[in-house]
């Protein structure tokens, strides 16, 4: 009598969860890995930008508000008065300022030109000087815009950006094997970094298969030299609604 054909068990390779790729630089990215963690998604951490403090900031004079459009900022801020009126381009700048021990902080919730009309609401132009505490070659429009609007600015270098050398190899590996799905893109400056270290791995065709999630119009245009699924736009240039983007 012929034996019955033994069928051995068949285990099936489970599927890689796929990936999330953080370009921004601490402080900042593993907030941002936490949040797409508690959403489901697993992180990749790739910084593509280097970020140093430049030397904190002495003035003769205290100001009568601090003006900040990163949170990089703050580093060079620790002989600033805390009491000062802070103003930030968005809550997660804010937010970083109150852990800074400032207390009378106030977000603009956007970007530079909503930066620009809070402090057209909240400060006289000739109420005395405000510091932009800025990165360097940064935030120079924003800072003659004001003066032509009669205020006072003393734009003090905050901090330096520059492109990282290389992506993480854990990043390069879940690229090349495609294991990402998505990536966050928060600068035109990060952008263009995250395209030429793309270049220089030899990893532009996995492109073909992700999303590029960006902050906004501007950084999308700069994001547009990859071969991406898809550029997708957050609504209002901010954390919350970039990540918005994944559910």
């Amino acid at each position: 009598m012929p034996c019955a054909p033994i069928h051995q068990p068949i285990f099936l390779r489970p599927e890689i969860m796929k990936g999330v790729l953080i370009t921004r630089p601490e402080p900042g990215a593993s907030d941002t890995a936490a949040r797409i963690a508690a959403l489901g998604h697993r992180p990749v951490l790739a910084p593509c930008m280097n970020v140093a403090p430049a030397a904190p900031i002495r003035l003769e004079q205290d100001p009568v508000a601090i003006l900040a459009t990163s949170a990089q900022a703050l580093a060079a801020l620790i002989h600033l008065p805390r009491g000062i009126r802070f103003l930030a381009v968005g809550d997660a700048t804010a937010q970083q300022a109150r852990d800074h021990g400032f207390s009378d902080v106030i977000s603009a919730g956007g970007n530079a030109a909503d930066l620009a009309m809070l402090i057209r609401r909240t400060v006289e132009p000739k109420s005395g000087v405000i510091l932009f505490a800025a990165g360097a070659e940064q935030g120079l429009q924003l800072a003659g815009q004001l003066r032509r609007g009669g205020y006072r600015i003393t734009r003090r270098v905050a901090y330096r950006a520059s492109g990282a050398s290389a992506l993480p190899d854990q990043a390069v590996q879940a690229l090349r094997g495609g294991e990402i799905s998505k990536v966050l893109l928060f600068s035109g400056q990060t952008a263009a970094s995250f395209s030429r270290l793309m270049r220089q791995h030899d990893l532009v065709a996995s492109c073909s298969g992700v999303e590029a999630l960006v902050l906004s119009e501007q950084v999308a245009i700069v994001a547009q030299g990859l071969p991406w699924a898809q550029i997708r736009v957050a609504l209002a240039p901010n954390q919350d609604e970039i990540l918005a983007l994944l559910t």
